[in-house]
Order: C-alpha cells, then structure tokens, then sequence
C-alpha cells in the first residue's frame, strides 16, 4: 500500500506530522511493500486542499494518513477511492511504525461530522459570549 503522510518539515523519518492536510508544507510518500520506501515532497504552490488532492491523484497513493482534516478535503479523498486514516502520531517513523502493526484507524464520517458539528458549535458560543460581554456599546 502507498499513502501520503501531511509533514511540517523534511527531516526522513523524524519529520513530524502536519496539522493541517491542505496546507502541509511536504508531504511523504510511503510505501510498505514489501519494504519502507519513503520519499518526502516540498508542496511549493500547495496552498489549499485541492492542491493537496492533485498531489494525491498525481503519486496515486492509496490512503493518506492525517492527524486532523477538514470535511471538504475528507468528502473528496473518500469520493475518488482514497482511504483516510487518523494517527495521534508525532513523526514519521511513528506512523510508519504503526502502520506496519496496523494500528491506524479509519476515519469514520459520522464521527467526523459529529467532531465538527462539537468545533463549530464551540466556535458559535465563542463568539456569542464575545458579542455579549464584550462591554462594546
């Protein structure tokens, strides 16, 4: 199986793991059959998630494995046939790693949702409690 990783630098595998899919600044492409093969990529130009799709239609990667993606990004991976799973993970060699003893997890789109539903919900009182107490006239 070939996935892409999200990479905040290019370090191997001590690189770690991107927050933000979309806007990852490299991106490994890791390959476990039947040995670790990893190749990381600068994202120069790579400013959003449709960029970021691009870069996964261009490698032909089967999976991509995130920490956090939005529901855009998520909808269309899973549309084109790409699975998406989650790590808790730190760097590279610890999805690496955990993917050989499969230890990742599918990314679920009812519990996505259910996560975004919470963050925006969060993001709404935030803002409510602001306009309210703000002490602006």
């Amino acid at each position: 199986m070939k996935y892409l990783v999200p990479l905040e630098e290019d370090k191997g595998e001590n690189s770690k793991i991107s927050w933000h899919f979309g806007r990852a600044p490299y991106f490994a492409i890791v390959s476990l059959d039947p040995e670790v093969k990893l190749e990381v990529k600068p994202t120069v130009g790579h400013t959003g998630s449709s960029d970021a799709l691009n870069f996964v239609r261009t490698y032909k990667v089967d999976a991509v494995v995130v920490k956090a993606i939005g529901q855009r990004a998520l909808q269309s991976l899973l549309s084109i046939g790409v699975k998406v799973y989650e790590t808790r993970a730190d760097t590279l060699n610890e999805v690496i790693n955990r993917n050989k003893r499969q230890q990742t997890k599918n990314i679920h789109t009812c519990r996505f949702a259910w996560l975004s539903f919470a963050f925006n919900l969060r993001t709404n009182l935030h803002s409510i409690y602001f306009t309210t107490f703000s002490g602006s006239n």
